[in-house]
């Protein structure tokens, strides 16, 4: 008995002096000297207007806000906006980044953008902006479409109008049609 005694008051101290250590051990850490703040699996948002019009909507496998940064990080991106004609505009990146406080999104990573089965864009990256519901590039700009491709140094397209404007050294190839 006197042996149980002492091997268990022996184990509550091993105990308290494991549980100290534990306790006085910096966090887990998930990027230098930043804790994770929000994660999320599978975030997806729906934007409306001032009337109540579904405007936009945001989806993302993972994203993760760290303790202390603005943005929050996002994987895996895709966003849809309808213009007022009706046309549907869908951006995929495999990266991103959001910052709430000013409503602005960045897709990277190699964007593709597409309106119907018209008009497929591609870039490195596009920030949108939720305010004047504008999307700009200013890096190497790609449309393709079956008959030809041009590139340009940047884009701005008209979320809501449904418009899109290559900008800078554009330059267009145009395919012969082989079945002719």
């Amino acid at each position: 008995m006197k042996w149980s005694l002492s091997f268990a008051g022996l184990g509550v101290v091993v105990l308290l002096i494991v549980f100290s250590r534990v306790e006085s051990q910096a966090p887990v850490r998930a990027v230098a000297d930043q804790l994770v703040e929000i994660e999320i699996q599978q975030l997806e948002l729906t934007r409306f207007g001032s009337a109540g019009e579904k405007l936009e909507q945001s989806k993302a496998a993972h994203a993760v806000k760290y303790e202390g940064t603005p943005e929050t990080r996002l994987r895996e991106v895709w966003v849809e906006h309808e213009d007022k004609q009706g046309g549907r505009w869908t951006l995929f990146a495999p990266t991103g980044a959001s910052q709430t406080s000013n409503g602005e999104m960045t897709l990277s990573g190699g964007v593709t953008i597409v309106r119907g089965k018209a008009l497929q864009l591609e870039t490195q990256e596009v920030k949108l902006d939720a305010l004047t519901n504008l999307a700009v590039s200013d890096t190497q700009t790609r449309l393709v479409s079956d008959r030809s491709e041009t590139t340009a140094e940047g884009l701005i397209i008209d979320l809501n109008a449904g418009t899109a404007q290559l900008a800078g050294n554009v330059a267009s190839q145009y395919r012969q049609d082989k079945t002719q």
